[in-house]
């Protein structure tokens, strides 16, 4: 059985485990994990952790009341504010829900799970929905704190 997350090449799973390991002993490219360019590899971990952390930031300034706090004044009633910044989350709530999609198909997927490349597509597009999310919220929050 082959890792879900096996080399390009087609190395076994006796393949060094790094890109110093395989450069050690004489390898070019190498190791298990996400391409990275040049020969590089990342761990499939890093952007998965990257996307959740990211997830759960959007996910306290939507739902948490982060957002409310960071762009609402303290004269400002909380039902005024939320009001004010209505459309703010549902325009960010577009790209959220395409970046845990993103995610979940590069997890879950089969054809992603088998060809690092498109496990590294399918992450790298996560992330940017992720950041974009994240933008809308807050330059939507400042344009709004500032035109209201």
């Amino acid at each position: 059985m082959t890792s879900i997350f096996g080399t390009p090449d087609g190395r076994s799973d006796d393949a060094p485990e790094t890109t110093l390991e395989a450069r050690a002993a004489g390898a070019s490219g190498g190791g298990r994990g996400v391409p990275g360019g040049e020969g590089m590899w990342v761990s499939p971990v890093l952007p998965t952790v990257a996307s959740l952390l990211l997830a759960a930031l959007w996910g306290l300034s939507v739902f948490a009341g982060w957002g409310l706090e960071a762009f609402c004044s303290a004269e400002e009633e909380t039902e005024a504010c939320r009001e004010r910044l209505g459309a703010v989350p549902f325009g960010s709530a577009v790209f959220a829900v395409t970046a845990a999609l993103c995610t979940a198909g590069a997890w879950l997927g089969p054809v992603a799970r088998r060809d690092p490349g498109r496990f590294a597509m399918l992450m790298t597009a996560a992330l940017i929905c992720w950041l974009i999310a994240e933008g809308v919220l807050f330059v939507g929050g400042v344009l709004d704190q500032h035109g209201g």
